[in-house]
């Protein structure tokens, strides 16, 4: 899986369209932490999201 998450990230990374703050948060995420891409992804989007746009979670059993 970290693979895919790697290149998940690249994909996001590399668009051009992508806002710059966005661009930022995710880079700097890599940067501090580059060898676990699963909590680069998480962190970034902690960041970005806002809790009450986050839809309610619901633990599967």
């Amino acid at each position: 899986m970290q693979f895919q998450l790697r290149r998940l990230i690249r994909e996001i990374l590399a668009d051009p369209t992508l806002d710059p703050a966005v661009y930022l948060s995710l880079a700097g995420h890599l940067a501090a932490d580059p060898r676990n891409p699963e909590q680069v992804l998480l962190t970034h989007l902690r960041e970005i999201q806002e809790p009450a746009d986050l839809p309610p979670f619901k633990a599967c059993r």
